[in-house]
């Protein structure tokens, strides 16, 4: 009855680290089981659809692309019917998405014992009453809990990770053999000045591919990226491939996605009226970053300052050549501001005294004023 105890000590898990801080690569019993959850609510669909489309460079169906999620929903479909799938199908209907979910089960115990427990935040139980109500809130919190155990007893999940334990020691392995160097979070956090106590990658094989969430639980200081296969995935034995050894892509997840957990706050951060005096800004920019899902002024700018602490970050770990390369994607991608963005915080950084949320204020105040609204203003 504690094989998933004998798993947890069997996966992988990986420290990349120097004296002080370290990424820890380790899968997440309650994001594989909620994986398993929505390969069962999308696998109908992926087999009904006959229609092919391209996908990272490849003509292939809906269900070879998602191969991971049809081999799940055959060999466990017959668990559809289980509580926790019409709790998690009835609150989808009410606006709860997925990244709602992984949330939320980053910040319990993992099941088979999943609890709340001292790093889930009052707020996130009180999101489950749609009222705000606080004890209606933990009393559906627990009872989407239960369900959740019951659902990894019902599908003997224990065993699936134990049949499954040596794809998901390969998985770890493709990620760490391709973590950034030792002193990046180092050189991370002395940019932002600001720490983390952890950060997290948790490849999931349970997951659709190429889905990703990046999430901190704000009570342990964690940040977690949580992530699918990057891309197709063949699981014969002569030819495995799980779809994680792809090296730009695990940069894009610690260099990028950490560097969100630093950004966002200070962009929240933002006065109300200097968000809404510099919206002008989005105008010229808004056919391109609504291709790439930012559709409003906020969204836009968590990604600038993000791409321009890529560019400074590179820049400091020793790779001019690749911060140069990604100034320039960025700015053919249309994020125009990056390298105005990237002029103001190299000043930023060689003035100890100031605050990154500091000096996300100031390069505001300083495009506004290099940029103002009017005739040429989108140039």
């Amino acid at each position: 009855m504690y094989r998933y105890c004998l798993f947890s000590v069997l996966l992988l898990a990986f420290f990349y680290t120097d004296a002080q801080k370290k990424i820890l690569v380790r899968t997440n019993r309650n994001i594989e089981l909620f994986g398993l959850m929505m390969d069962l609510d999308n696998g109908p669909d992926l087999l009904a659809r006959k229609d092919t489309v391209v996908m990272d460079h490849r003509r292939a169906t809906w269900a070879d692309w998602y191969a991971a999620v049809v081999r799940n929903y055959v060999r466990y479909r017959q668990y559809d019917s289980c509580a926790v799938m019409g709790i998690y199908r009835k609150m989808a209907t009410e606006g709860y998405s997925d990244d709602w979910f992984v949330d939320f089960l980053l910040q319990v115990g993992e099941t088979p014992n999943a609890k709340i427990n001292r790093a889930t935040t009052p707020d996130k139980i009180k999101s489950f009453s749609k009222k705000g109500d606080s004890v209606e809130g933990r009393t559906s919190a627990e009872a989407f809990l239960a369900a959740f155990n019951e659902f990894y007893k019902a599908v003997h999940f224990d065993d699936y990770l134990r049949d499954n334990r040596n794809y998901y020691a390969l998985a770890s392995a493709e990620v760490v053999r391709n973590l950034p160097g030792s002193d990046f979070i180092p050189v991370m956090e002395r940019f932002y000045r600001q720490q983390f106590n952890a950060y997290c990658l948790a490849p999931s094989l349970t997951l659709p591919t190429s889905v990703g969430f990046g999430k901190t639980v704000r009570n342990t200081r964690t940040i977690y990226n949580v992530f699918a296969p990057f891309s197709f995935q063949k699981f014969d034995s002569g030819a495995l491939d799980l779809g994680f050894n792809y090296p730009d892509r695990i940069r894009t997840l610690t260099v990028h996605e950490f560097g969100h957990s630093f950004v966002n706050p200070a962009v929240d951060a933002l006065p109300e009226d200097l968000m809404r005096s510099t919206e002008y800004l989005y105008a010229p920019i808004k056919e391109e970053m609504v291709k790439h899902s930012y559709v409003s002024w906020t969204q836009c700018l968590y990604e600038h300052f993000v791409k321009a602490g890529e560019v400074i970050i590179t820049e400091k770990l020793g790779d001019t050549a690749k911060a140069r390369s990604l100034m320039t994607d960025f700015v053919n991608s249309g994020f125009i501001y990056v390298p105005a963005i990237v002029e103001e915080l190299r000043g930023y950084d060689k003035d100890v005294s100031l605050s990154y949320k500091a000096a996300v204020l100031a390069t505001m105040k300083k495009l506004k004023h290099d940029r103002p609204e009017g005739p040429g203003s989108q140039r």
